[in-house]
């Protein structure tokens, strides 16, 4: 009898350990990764102008192809200048005076369309996203008698700040075409790029429009023929300025933010006899205005 029962105990004691062994060989379920959490939104804002300082300078409309608007003035002063210059032939459609008080803007005279009628103000609104200036919009005090103006319905876009500038990535140029399109540098040279490209052999034949835009109405400056070839921008023959300087060759950097190129860094090489190009060509960066 005491045999017996001692043997059901040692029985009884393995299955225990048994049980026990197989709790410690348990493995202990993976967690799950987590998904990385979502981007956030950029944050869009709209308040009223607060100087004349925001609202000074270039911006671009989308409007028939594009338009540029340009706001000019001394420092401080409430007196502004302004034109409206249709991008696809850099035809002026309108230029006059303005002033600048308590986030109103108030256009004064006109030379264009509007030349006939009385004043117009608008409230200026300045939209920035993430902190950065991306545009401004106005808003109609009263209606408008001049039903052209176009300042009227459109949203402003501003062209590519400096602190935009700064975050983008600098790489060589591609091709040609990346440089077709419209540039501004800080000493007020606007210059409008175009031409065709020839993608068997590589280049691309360019004419360059130049203005100084500090001024209203903008100030011509002249032409400039031109090709791009091997990665390198090869200024050929100047009209209206430095008319016999000779060619000469400029590398040109891309600036890239979010995929989109944002301005071009041009270095020169070799020599330039023309000062003037110099001065706003040799490492300066020149934003782009056409979104």
């Amino acid at each position: 009898m005491r045999t017996r029962l001692t043997f059901w105990i040692l029985i009884a004691l393995v299955f225990i350990f048994m049980l026990g062994g197989c709790d410690t060989q348990q493995v202990e379920p993976q967690s799950q990764p987590t998904s990385a959490p979502p981007a956030s939104a950029p944050v869009i804002t709209e308040t009223l102008a607060e100087s004349v300082e925001q609202v000074k300078g270039l911006w671009y409309m989308k409007h028939e192809g594009g338009a540029i608007v340009s706001l000019n003035g001394d420092g401080e002063s409430v007196a502004l200048t302004y034109s409206f210059v249709y991008v696809p032939a850099m035809g002026e459609m309108d230029t006059g005076t303005a002033k600048f008080e308590n986030g109103k803007l108030t256009f004064l005279t006109s030379e264009g369309e509007c030349r006939n009628h009385s004043q117009a103000t608008y409230e200026i609104y300045i939209v920035k996203q993430d902190g950065l200036v991306i545009g401004m919009r106005g808003k109609a005090v009263a209606p408008d008698s001049c039903p052209g103006r176009i300042f009227e319905t459109r949203d402003f876009l501003d062209y590519f700040d400096p602190i935009l500038i700064s975050k983008g990535t600098k790489k060589p140029s591609a091709s040609g075409p990346e440089l077709f399109g419209v540039w501004y540098d800080d000493a007020g040279i606007l210059r409008k790029i175009g031409g065709t490209m020839n993608y068997e052999t590589g280049v691309a034949n360019m004419f360059v429009t130049t203005f100084n835009v500090l001024q209203d109405p903008w100030k011509f400056i002249g032409k400039t023929s031109a090709k791009y070839k091997d990665g390198k921008l090869i200024l050929e023959s100047n009209t209206g300025f430095c008319e016999d300087v000779g060619a000469t060759t400029y590398e040109v950097f891309e600036i890239v933010y979010n995929d989109q190129i944002i301005g071009i860094h041009p270095r020169l090489v070799g020599d330039d006899l023309c000062a003037e190009r110099i001065y706003t060509y040799d490492d300066h960066i020149l934003r782009s205005i056409i979104l």
